[in-house]
Formats: C-alpha cells, structure tokens, sequence
C-alpha cells in the first residue's frame, strides 16, 4: 500500500509539473485570460489606408473587410462565448488574434458533432504470478521484446479509457473525469481535440449571422415574395475558411506546444508530449522501438495514430519475408 501511495504522488507531481510547463507555452499573456489555453490563432493584415488606396477603391475593399471581421469576431464573442485577445506583431502589420474556448463550449461543440469522450479509466492489472514468472518461455519471450519496448516514461503515464458519445442531458456520468482524468478541466480534452473542435466551431460560424437575425428563422417560414431570393438569403455563408478566401484573414492555424533546444538533461516529468515525441520517437536511434501510439494520438489525433500504427504494422510483416529473401539470395 505505501508503495502504490508513493507512486500516485510521484505521478501526481510529474503530472502537475508537465501542466505547468504547458501552460507557460500555450497559455496567453493577458492578466484577464492568464488560464485559458490558447486553441487556434486567426492572423489579418492591420496595413494603414492612404489616399492612393482609397483612390484605387482598395480602401473601400479594406473597409468592408474591416467590417466584417469586426462582426465575425462579435459574434463569436456574443453567440459561442469565446474570449479573445488580439496582439499586435512587433516585426510587420499583422495582428495575432488567440482565440480561447471555455470548457462547456468545447463540451456544446463536442456534443454537435457527436463525439466521443473519456467516460472512465481503464484500469489494467499485471498477471505476475510465479509460474508465470518463472517459466521458461515468460522469461524468454520478456528478454526477446526488452530492446523492442517503450521507454517507461512513457507507459507509466500512458491513460487508458472507455469512451462515449457526449450528451448533455447524460453529463453526470461524464463529471467524475473532467478533473480526474488528467488533473485539469483545461487537460480533459488533449490537444488535438482542442484543435479539432476549435475549427469545427469557426467553419460553423457565419460572419453575416448577427447582422441579420432573420437568417435564424427556417427558409420556409420566412415571408418571401420572390423564392430564389428567399433562397439566396437562407444560404449561409461558410466560415473561417471562406473569410481566409476573401482575405479578410490571412491564415488560420493551431498551436504546437514549445520544443526545446537541448533536452539532453531534461527529465522526464518536464517534458511536453511533442518534446517526448521527439526524444522517443522521432528519431533514427529508437527506429527499432514500438511507436508510442497513445502519445502519437493524444497529440496528433486519431486519424494520424492510425495512420502509423498501420505503416508499424505493415513494416512488422515485411520483416520475416524480407530475411528469408536475404537468405535465399546468398544461397543461391
């Protein structure tokens, strides 16, 4: 029992300090928002109009995009209830816009496009009883897989869950884990699922949505005397990705978390997930290790996790052919 408590707290403080030092890389600045991560970055172009611009209409052009960012963002604000800190570049015109989503909009956002969450801990326990242990095959096969495992810092904070799709009206059963999981509400969803929930709320956005309230109100229950105009004004424009078009921003994008320069002497326990990514795996000196695919997925996401699990897979097949290969063509 005391060994088992010793090692809760040592996760437990590993765990905090990797916390802190991702919030000193992906947090903001601003004393007002000091606690809310950072979940995507909008950038436009702040260039001062002048009299020959204005001559040409490109000041005009400038004008309405003003506009209507300055009416994307309010609705942002006032309709999702985002929090965003706008910063100005010290090196050219461009003006940095971080954009932070509180957490019952990331759980709202979640529950729209159905996704699945951690509902509870997958809790494993290790069979190592002493004819296990002692066998001669256990002992075999453990020495054959040594060279081939995981560093263990990376399996011991490895989390194992269940999952479920969220709804609202069942979030009772998701409550426990919002903390529990990995010691911060802010640490519930990983990195991907910030990023990947961020852009799903901005490409459903619609920047003409607060300037014309009608648009709330169902096509067909709209008064229209002319149907294809009735149409045209139910037609939403999309979001992010039709403003970026119509330069009203220039490029939208998540955040990677800080990657040191030396991490030679750096612990463990203070490393981000994309340091320890770059230590353990992106790296020819461990190309014979298994791939961390918790870690791959939690910061990459799912598609990317299976995506390499597959080529490890297809690699792992190639091995035995490949040097029955090499040993007929020296015999022959």
């Amino acid at each position: 029992m005391m060994a088992t408590g010793s090692q809760n707290a040592y996760k437990t403080s590993a765990q905090m300090k990797r916390n802190e030092r991702r919030k000193s890389t992906l947090f903001s600045s601003d004393p007002q928002t000091d606690n809310s991560p950072i979940d995507f970055i909008l950038v436009y172009n702040n260039k001062k109009k002048d009299h020959k611009d204005t001559e040409n209409n490109n000041g005009i052009f400038a004008t309405i995009r003003d506009r209507q960012r300055e009416s994307f963002e309010h609705y942002l604000q006032d309709v999702h209830g985002l929090e965003l800190e706008h910063v100005k570049s010290t090196i050219d015109e461009s003006v940095y816009v971080k954009i932070h989503i509180p957490f019952k909009v990331l759980l709202s956002t979640a529950e729209k496009i159905r996704m699945k969450l951690p509902v509870e801990k997958i809790y494993t326990q290790r069979n190592n009883s002493s004819a296990n242990t002692e066998s001669y095959w256990y002992r075999f096969t453990n020495w054959f897989k040594k060279p081939f495992c995981l560093d263990a810092a990376l399996v011991k904070d490895d989390i194992d869950y269940y999952t479920a799709v969220y709804y609202s009206s069942n979030i009772k059963r998701f409550e426990p884990l919002f903390e529990g999981l990995r010691g911060s509400k802010d640490l519930y969803f990983t990195p991907s699922e910030r990023s990947l929930l961020t852009y799903e709320l901005l490409s459903r956005a619609h920047f003409d949505d607060d300037e014309d309230h009608n648009q709330l109100v169902p096509v067909n229950q709209r008064p229209a005397l002319n149907t294809v105009v009735g149409l045209e004004t139910g037609l939403k424009r999309p979001g992010i990705s039709r403003l970026i078009t119509k330069k009203i921003y220039n490029y939208s994008f998540p955040l990677h978390e800080r990657l040191g320069d030396d991490l030679s002497d750096v612990d463990d326990s203070n490393l981000t997930d994309r340091e320890k990514l770059k230590r353990y795996w992106a790296t020819m000196r461990k190309f014979f290790k298994f791939q961390p695919l918790s870690l791959i997925r939690s910061y990459m996401g799912e598609k990317i996790a299976f995506y390499f699990a597959l080529t490890g897979f297809y690699n792992q097949m190639l091995i035995l052919p490949s040097i029955v290969g090499f040993i007929i063509r020296n015999h022959l």
